[in-house]
């Protein structure tokens, strides 16, 4: 378990960095950069619950639904800021 941390917080760290970086400067932040960070956390967790199955001491239907909360959650994130992105002003629209 504790390599599965240090691989999302080495992956996590760059990728909330460059959000920070791009929003400090004013500056767009895609879409990629807050899927693949949501997508890592929440992955995280999946990839865990599925360690636990293949030695046995997990449940099918907890992957299922840390699986099923990953999937809400990025399309979550996709309607959000398809909406945000539209609306005028949104967070992040860039405004000249």
């Amino acid at each position: 378990m504790l390599v599965l941390d240090l691989l999302t917080v080495s992956i996590s760290l760059p990728l909330v960095a460059k959000i920070l970086d791009s929003a400090l400067n004013n500056e767009p932040v895609s879409f990629s950069d807050y899927g693949a960070l949501v997508l890592l956390l929440l992955f995280r967790q999946v990839l865990l619950e599925y360690s636990k199955v293949l030695v046995g001491s997990g449940s099918v239907f907890t992957l299922f639904y840390w699986i099923a909360i990953a999937i809400v959650g990025i399309a979550a994130l996709a309607v959000a800021f398809t909406f945000l992105r539209r609306s005028r002003g949104g967070l992040w629209t860039r405004t000249r």
